[in-house]
């Protein structure tokens, strides 16, 4: 299994080695880190090791922290390394920047992401309707719709791009609607995702402090119940989707 979106280098994870190996217990191959914040860009991930995840880098800058003279010092030379280009986007939720900085910011990595050609990482709260917008002006990117929650309109305009739905334990709290709307999505266009530490599943939490790609398994099963399909082929389906997307090699 691949973690699509996994913020290992949150500073909440005191140990990253010891969430790579029971990441490895649980199944999963492949974490995609989203370094979505300066302090986050020069972080390394633990060295490789036989029997542990590869990890994979995205680097962007998130909506929350978005800041002109911060991305002034983007390091740009790590791109060529990179797998995505975000977290990005835009929020409208009370955590997100003046919107004037998010919208030129987002732009900005909009054009990075041309530039390197590179899918980017969306992160959409109450802003979906202005993202799509945003991705008419760059319809030959790449797009991965992460925590994916959006209506059947707007899964029908998303449905003109090349456009991934990152499905992480939103999951277990959202809407009949939107259970209604995932279930119309091709399984060929499904990731799974913890978005550790946050997310916790909620049978999690009497137990487990944080979220960990350890759990992904977890949202494995329940995309698969409903879906209506064996967790197998969800399992196979969303991990070759994976390295389809990112075009991941290991």
């Amino acid at each position: 299994m691949i973690d699509s979106h996994c913020h290992l280098a949150d500073r909440r994870f005191t140990d990253p080695q010891s969430i790579l190996q029971r990441a490895a217990s649980a199944g999963v191959n492949s974490i995609i880190v989203p370094l979505s914040r300066a302090e986050e860009w020069h972080w390394q991930p633990p060295p490789p090791a036989d029997g542990l995840p590869t990890v994979a880098l995205s680097w962007g800058l998130h909506p929350w922290f978005a800041h002109p003279e911060t991305l002034a010092s983007f390091p740009r030379q790590y791109l060529q390394d990179a797998v995505a280009i975000g977290e990005c986007g835009l929020d409208f939720g009370p955590r997100g920047a003046p919107r004037h900085w998010q919208y030129a910011i987002f732009r900005q990595q909009l054009h990075l992401a041309r530039e390197h050609r590179l899918p980017v990482i969306l992160h959409a709260c109450k802003s979906l309707d202005a993202i799509i917008l945003e991705m008419r002006k760059f319809r030959d990117l790449r797009y991965i719709l992460h925590g994916a929650r959006a209506s059947s309109q707007q899964l029908a305009q998303l449905g003109e791009y090349d456009c991934f739905f990152g499905i992480g334990s939103n999951m277990f709290r959202a809407s009949r609607r939107w259970l209604e709307a995932l279930r119309q999505l091709p399984v060929e266009r499904l990731l799974v995702e913890t978005d550790a530490p946050d997310q916790c599943p909620p049978h999690r939490r009497d137990t487990a402090t944080y979220n960990e790609p350890a759990f992904l398994p977890d949202i494995v099963q329940a995309l698969a119940r409903q879906l209506q399909l064996p967790v197998a082929r969800v399992q196979q389906h969303t991990t070759a989707n994976a390295r389809r997307c990112f075009s991941l090699t290991a």
